[in-house]
């Protein structure tokens, strides 16, 4: 379960310092906001440089794994475990 907060007269949500901290959300970060369906995702996006990092961490352990071909969607549960 989540933390409730509520959305101020002039429409903003102010984000608990527990998520903030949790996510890595500093005072002017920028973060992606969504709307999927009847959810609200809120993200933090990742520079270029980070990209590459995480995608080459990836690319090692998915030869560690020795195996030839990898399903997307286990790619994506490699990729996401450690958030």
């Amino acid at each position: 379960m989540g933390i409730v907060t509520k959305i101020d007269d002039r429409s903003r949500l102010t984000l608990p310092s527990e998520i903030r901290g949790k996510v890595g959300i500093k005072p002017n970060d920028e973060i992606i906001i969504e709307g999927r369906d009847d959810e609200i995702i809120i993200t933090k996006p990742i520079s270029p440089r980070e990209f590459i990092k995480e995608a080459e961490d990836l690319a090692k352990k998915i030869k560690k794994t020795k195996v030839r071909e990898i399903a997307p969607l286990k790619i994506k549960e490699m990729w996401t475990r450690d958030l």
